[in-house]
């Protein structure tokens, strides 16, 4: 379906930021190569709202038939679980929630829902999601809504819970949401004055600023900043009073949004720091050149891999994120792929095959002896953890760190 009008403002005065071309659902993992490469595909083109400043897709495709057979456990990357439990303890020191009730929406297989086990009663935390992967945090005994959230269900979640909640969270999701004025709707029903939400998102400009155009992909329906957030947020009564960035996320550096109804007519100080940076970034024109630098860092990566494979070396990658599809169907079509194998440890991926390209994904130790001479981590919001598994491993192919610029390894 195409997008003619912008998700937040309703404004259709749209312009076109980046076109990655025809690709198919990034966590689309298929049983064969030959199912993988016959995959649908949809435009991936991002497109800029002039009036309110968010990014968006230009097609979106249905939450139904993106998260029908979803194949991402957040629970498999321990820099993630990490994080969440960093998160949790600022959340606690900052805002005092033992024994209070927790809503997470877009609750996957309960990652962070289970950081909470030092500070609030499993029959306090309470989780939503569409996806298939949502029965295992229902396994794991938590009230889980298997569904998108919206007002009617938000009306459901109220009387079976009981009450409001203290702290909601959305934690790399309120960008996969299309109805977004639904959901505004349904957050007034679901918190009080008491209520902190926060919302953790990949930050905008750090994508154009860094190159992070592979965290494009038909699940993140929107790119978020903190200009767009502020124009939705007090359209319904609610204040942003506070910004925290990270360098980890599900999906790369982030930015959290705390949210509250409104209390005050003033920004806080942080909020006018970061408007003013982002009217600086806008002024700049960092929107006119990135699909030029996008090309130009594509053609360095397939010059490091042609010099690669001309002198008898084999390419694999590490890692099967949505942003890897997003990645390697940028850089490859099914008759030019020059990827041997990937490696992953989320067992529902091994020896399925990635969306597009028909590459099989193996575990770490067949790829490990499968004689790989130059590996490209496509978990490369995780940079730090990886490179330094590669040297404790003492593994034997050289490791590409592919963004956010080319940088080769060697044991």
């Amino acid at each position: 379906m195409k997008s003619s009008k912008c998700r937040f403002c309703r404004s259709e005065d749209l312009h076109d930021v980046i076109d990655l071309g025809k690709q198919p659902l990034a966590n689309a993992f298929s049983t064969s190569a030959k199912k993988s490469i016959n995959l649908n595909r949809y435009d991936l083109k991002v497109v800029r709202c002039k009036r309110c400043n968010l990014c968006q897709l230009s097609e979106i495709v249905h939450w139904s038939e993106i998260y029908n057979n979803y194949s991402y456990l957040s629970s498999s990357s321990k820099p993630l679980v990490d994080h969440y439990k960093k998160l949790v303890s600022r959340l606690d020191e900052k805002y005092s929630i033992k024994n209070s009730y927790i809503l997470d929406v877009g609750c996957n297989d309960g990652i962070l829902l289970d950081c909470y086990d030092q500070i609030t009663p499993k029959n306090k935390r309470v989780g939503v999601d569409p996806s298939s992967v949502a029965k295992l945090a229902k396994e794991k005994g938590y009230q889980v809504f298997n569904s998108p959230l919206n007002l009617a269900l938000s009306e459901q979640i109220i009387l079976s819970v009981g009450n409001k909640f203290k702290i909601i969270t959305f934690t790399n999701v309120f960008a996969h949401i299309d109805d977004i004025h639904e959901i505004m709707k349904s957050l007034r029903k679901l918190m009080n004055e008491d209520t902190i939400l926060i919302i953790e998102a990949p930050y905008l400009y750090e994508m154009l600023d860094n190159k992070y155009f592979d965290t494009i992909y038909h699940e993140h329906y929107s790119y978020l900043s903190l200009l767009p957030m502020l124009m939705l947020m007090e359209e319904y009564g609610f204040e942003i009073f506070y910004v925290e960035h990270s360098n980890i996320g599900a999906s790369g550096p982030n930015l959290a949004y705390h949210v509250r109804f409104k209390t005050k007519n003033d920004y806080t100080e942080i909020i006018k720091t970061t408007i003013a940076y982002e009217l600086k970034k806008i002024k700049s024109g960092i929107f006119d050149n990135y699909q030029k630098s996008i090309e130009k860092w594509k053609k360095s990566l397939i010059e490091l891999i042609d010099e690669e494979v001309k002198s008898g070396g084999v390419i694999g990658c590490i890692g099967s994120p949505a942003k890897g599809s997003t990645l390697l169907n940028f850089m490859f079509s099914p008759l030019n792929n020059k990827i041997k194998f990937i490696s992953e440890v989320n067992p529902i991926k091994i020896n399925s095959y990635l969306p597009g390209l028909g590459i099989k994904i193996v575990s770490e130790s067949e790829f490990e002896s499968s004689g790989i001479t130059l590996a490209i981590l496509l978990t490369w919001n995780y940079r730090d953890f990886f490179i330094e598994k590669y040297k404790q491993k003492k593994s034997s192919y050289k490791l590409v760190v592919p963004l956010p610029e080319l940088n080769v390894y060697k044991n």
